[in-house]
């Protein structure tokens, strides 16, 4: 399935989602959106592959009233908040998985780790099969296909405040929104990197 969608993204529209960090001369590629179709504002219809987790830097939002987006291959790790109870949940989405999206909760998205597994070739081993496996710091891609409704808001960050961290004293469990995007009009650039 990856092989076919490689192939059909390289005659769509790219466009390259990225973090760095502020100490960081480097970039990290997060994602990669092909445009199938779009009307400004939406709706769109887009092809994401995902390459990494978003970075751990808070929950971000969707500006669309709505959204649909069905997992094609590879599977994710959801962590979720809720935009009225600020109650956080967790779900898998595998291929096939359709996952749907507001304008008013806010998620990060985890991949999962490229395993790799080394056979050794010592007698002990090849006697019984065994394998030993070491993760790195790939991740598995994710592609899927986004479907978004009309575009209503700016993108934004929920961040949990950390009061052993903050400058001034906040109860546990508090939360606040930056927002990153500098118009409702889909014009906000590299909007990702500025965060």
């Amino acid at each position: 399935m990856q092989r076919l969608l490689r192939h059909f993204s390289k005659y769509l529209p790219l466009k390259q989602i990225y973090h760095q960090q502020d100490t960081d001369q480097c970039k990290t590629l997060i994602l990669e959106r092909y445009n199938i179709f779009s009307i400004e504002n939406g709706p769109g219809l887009v092809l994401h592959r995902f390459v990494h987790s978003d970075p751990d830097r808070g929950y971000h939002d969707h500006p669309w009233q709505f959204g649909i987006s069905l997992i094609l291959s590879g599977s994710y790790r959801e962590i979720k908040v809720k935009h009225q109870t600020r109650e956080i949940q967790e779900r898998i989405y595998r291929a096939g998985s359709v996952n749907y999206f507001n304008g008013k909760d806010y998620h990060r998205v985890l991949l999962y780790p490229v395993v790799k597994f080394n056979v050794e070739l010592n007698s002990q081993n090849r006697e019984n099969n065994e394998r030993t496996h070491n993760s790195n710091e790939e991740e598995e891609e994710v592609w899927t296909l986004f479907f978004h409704w009309k575009r209503v808001k700016h993108w934004g960050f929920l961040k949990q405040l950390d009061p052993m961290k903050e400058k001034e004293c906040h109860e546990e469990g508090q939360w606040e929104y930056h927002q990153y995007s500098q118009s409702i009009k889909d014009a906000d650039g590299a909007w990702w990197e500025r965060t």
